[in-house]
């Protein structure tokens, strides 16, 4: 059976996460969506993603925190489209929201950089390729003035650190430890990132490998590609023949499309609203083994055994704990995460 996961960034919280932590950092009813295209959008790198942002129209924090949200979102939107539809009822949304975590990391403890910088790695990654924004492969003006918080001090993200990456033992945790990203360390399966182009495999930290690479053991393939046939490769798009066992689907799913293995071709994945059912074994069509996924406004929970039902987001402050001991975890609406029983929006300074 073909479940619609997500590659690389879009663990956990998604590509915006990374890509806005590293901004700041060293470095209803049944839906198909029409998506998929041709694919393979990765291979060749894509158009730079982001067109729509303006820059240094007010230098305050506010207006730097606007340009970061902006870019952030734009970002996902172009390079993880279905990552965003199944996250954000709108570009308004995701940016409003994200504004609210950017104000609370530039008023942290220990961030040295300017808001002149923060603002020029914005601008900076407003010219990358989707490839290249997947793969955190980020540019010489996100290279910030470091934090002053040491090795093994307490952190809430990236820019507080001297090493220049927060280490989060699990992907909802809202403060972690600063240390050097490193290629081989020991890592948790739960992090979202063991730093700016590493992945946790295996509990080891790996770099992406690139077209024509070897994605068997430990490799893990760029997120803009997908592992097929042993060998990192642009996805495949709608109708394309696929390979679903065992979950080593080489369908585009960031573009929506998962492995039918009834058919073995690349299918839409169905988003569905509140209250239906999503995940394993909730396929409705006959005629296709693809799970749907629910949209934004909320989560799959599984309570028991599959399939889930799609249960509304809670709201900042309200209580995210799961009273079934037999469900899976309810999500909150991003960028808010669960923490100690309700949804939160992570506040460095409260790491201490």
């Amino acid at each position: 059976m073909s479940f619609p996961s997500r590659p690389g960034l879009a663990v956990g919280v998604g590509l915006l996460a990374a890509v806005f932590s590293c901004l700041l950092g060293a470095c209803g009813s049944t839906a198909v969506l029409e998506r998929g295209g041709a694919g393979g959008a990765g291979g060749d790198g894509g158009a730079p993603p982001i067109a729509s942002c303006s820059f240094g129209e007010d230098p305050s924090a506010a207006g730097v925190c606007a340009e970061m949200a902006c870019v952030a979102c734009e970002a996902e939107a172009s390079c993880d489209p279905f990552g965003f539809e199944t996250r954000w009822k709108s570009a308004e949304e995701c940016q409003s929201r994200t504004v609210l975590l950017c104000a609370k990391q530039l008023a942290a403890p220990s961030v040295n950089a300017s808001l002149d910088e923060l603002s020029a790695c914005a601008q900076a990654k407003a010219g990358l390729t989707c490839a290249a924004y997947l793969a955190e492969s980020w540019p010489a003006a996100c290279d910030l003035t470091p934090g002053a918080v040491a090795d093994g001090g307490p952190c809430g993200f990236d820019a507080q650190c001297t090493a220049g990456f927060c280490w989060k033992e699990f992907s909802t945790s809202t403060c972690g430890l600063c240390r050097p990203p490193a290629p081989g360390a020991d890592c948790n399966e739960h992090l979202t990132s063991c730093g700016p182009g590493l992945r946790c495999v295996g509990g080891t930290c790996v770099a992406y490998s690139g077209v024509g690479a070897d994605c068997t053991g430990l490799a893990l393939c760029e997120p803009s590609l997908t592992c097929s046939g042993g060998v990192c490769a642009a996805p495949k798009g709608a109708g394309k023949p696929c390979q679903g066992a065992f979950g080593n689907d080489d369908c585009d799913r960031l573009h929506g499309l998962a492995c039918d293995e009834l058919s073995f071709t690349c299918k839409p994945i169905p988003v569905v609203g509140t209250g239906q059912s999503c995940g394993q074994l909730a396929s409705t069509d006959p005629t296709s083994s693809v799970f749907p996924a629910c949209g934004p406004e909320a989560s799959c929970v599984v309570h028991d055994s599959p399939p889930g039902s799609c249960e509304a987001r809670p709201a900042d402050g309200e209580s995210c704990a799961q009273p079934d001991p037999t469900a899976s975890a309810r999500s909150c609406r991003p960028p808010a995460l669960c923490a100690a029983g309700s949804c939160v929006i992570a506040d460095p300074a409260t790491c201490g």
